[in-house]
């Protein structure tokens, strides 16, 4: 029995090392990338293309610094600013106003003055704790903040390889059906996910519409389809 319908293929995922353009954009701006899949797609201009995914990644960019930043000053900074606004204080009394940095030198690793009487009052008691805060609580803060950050990379990855694969995933699929190529919605949504094949199936996109624009790939319509159909049906 003669076939009835032929479909159109993306060429390789790693065909993109064939053309550097693509290779080369793709890897170190892939909005850019996008955009161009964007306007030769027939979707719109290359700027709205680019603006699309260069939001997600920018939006998603600032989430992360937002998150790491309060993680730093609630976990670190908070504390340190407690002891450091009380040694500030004692800049307002004019005995410890002088050369205060050079009173502080003369606490020792024990976090005992050297030399009492050439630290002011009102310096001892803060520079102590604070220097105990250092001795004793920071190594564990500094772990602990290890520790966060290596949580909110895992949280920035996984959701911006989400909302990646979502994004890209459902105009691949509008590729797909423009082209007449045949692609399964989950592995458009995969391919996307993954950060290393992103990059490679943007390559893969841009090959695709630059073939179709070249009128080496024909679309689907309802007159090929015809044309199709009655040609093997003639045969």
């Amino acid at each position: 029995m003669p076939t009835l319908y032929f479909q159109n293929k993306y060429d390789g995922l790693f065909s993109c090392f064939n053309d550097s353009y693509s290779c080369v954009i793709g890897c170190m701006f892939p909005y850019c990338l996008f955009g161009t899949i964007y306007e030769k797609a027939q979707f719109g201009n290359w700027l709205t293309g680019c603006s699309k995914m260069f939001s997600i990644y920018f939006i998603l960019w600032m989430l992360f610094m937002i998150s790491h930043i309060r993680m730093e000053y609630n976990v670190f900074l908070s504390k340190e600013n407690k002891y450091l606004l009380s040694i500030e204080d004692c800049s307002q009394d004019y005995k410890c106003n002088i050369n205060i940095d050079k009173q502080i030198e003369t606490y020792d690793n024990k976090c005992l003055p050297t030399n009492q009487t050439q630290v002011c009052d009102c310096l001892i008691e803060p520079y102590t704790k604070y220097c105990e805060f250092n001795n004793n609580e920071l190594p564990q803060i500094m772990n602990l903040m290890i520790y966060y950050s290596f949580i909110i990379h895992l949280f920035h990855l996984f959701i911006g390889s989400f909302m990646i694969g979502l994004f890209s995933g459902y105009y691949r699929n509008k590729i797909s059906y423009k082209l007449d190529i045949s692609e399964n919605t989950w592995k458009s949504f995969w391919i996307h996910c993954c950060p290393l094949t992103h990059l490679l199936a943007l390559c893969q996109e841009y090959k695709s519409v630059e073939k179709y624009n070249q009128s080496t790939i024909t679309p689907i319509t309802v007159e090929n389809i015809q044309t199709r159909l009655n040609t093997n049906f003639m045969v």
